[in-house]
């Protein structure tokens, strides 16, 4: 029930993606559920990513990590701008 609940939040929200995780192994109907909810593409980004995962405590342990897109070039910070506090003139 939580895989369909969280099917319908993204859905529902237009979120990009979601991510499900479990203490147990999917069922194979939870996995084509989880299919069947498309895939996820980040604007400029050369391929697609499945719109929502399920990530089991298991594939943590395993060293696993849920497929999603790199972003790291995207959100790369700005050069930081200093700013000088304005200071009252004292008119002398």
């Amino acid at each position: 029930m939580a895989l369909l609940d969280l099917c319908r939040v993204v859905e529902r929200e237009n979120a990009a993606m979601g991510l499900l995780l479990a203490l147990e192994p999917p069922t194979k109907g939870m996995l084509s559920e989880a299919a069947s909810a498309g895939r996820f593409q980040l604007p400029g980004a050369p391929r697609t990513y499945p719109k929502v995962q399920i990530f089991t405590a298991e594939d943590f342990f395993d060293g696993k990590r849920p497929d999603l897109p790199d972003v790291s070039d995207t959100l790369k910070k700005a050069k930081r701008i200093e700013k000088t506090p304005d200071k009252p003139e004292l008119g002398i």
